[in-house]
């Protein structure tokens, strides 16, 4: 349970765009690492930061949990999840699958859980669930629409 508050704290945080709310989340030495380069806290609020003044708008779906861990005053886990965006320069929607793993601890002088490390790798789209168009337009958009079978009333959008 308090893995998943956590984790959720962090999913508003990005889609608020609150820098200081995802800085709360973390103790003051974390390990962080994205695709194999570790980051300092610092780094990772100032890239945050950056995409956050790039885009308009954000979202952070998990979509899976892989695997949960529970020790005394440690949780570890593992979610797949969809991190999207509408970018402000071509209006787009963008979206990536990454494997997020947590650690977190609870720290002696404050009983609230903290994150001690994040690791985030990003799936290529053949180890996704789903077919994930990373350019933001659907497979189908510069051809015709795909047979959905039967009535669709969306099809008036595509």
């Amino acid at each position: 349970m308090e893995l998943t508050d956590i984790l959720l704290r962090l999913k508003r945080g990005f889609e608020d765009k609150n820098i200081d709310a995802i800085r709360e989340l973390f103790r003051s030495t974390p390990k962080i690492n994205a695709d194999g380069k570790f980051y300092s806290l610092a780094q990772l609020l100032e890239a945050l930061r950056a995409l956050f003044d790039a885009v308009e708008q954000t979202y952070f779906d998990v979509v899976a949990t892989r695997r949960v861990e529970a020790q005394d005053d440690a949780l570890f886990g593992t979610f797949e999840v969809d991190i999207a965006w509408i970018a402000k320069s071509d209006w787009l929607e963008h979206i990536q699958r990454v494997l997020l793993s947590l650690d977190v601890m609870r720290d002696p002088k404050n009983p609230r859980l903290t994150i001690n490390g994040l690791t985030s790798v990003t799936l290529p789209s053949a180890q996704r669930q789903d077919k994930l168009d990373d350019g933001g337009f659907p497979p189908y958009a510069a051809g015709a629409a795909p047979d959905r079978g039967g009535f669709d009333p969306f099809s008036i959008w595509y």
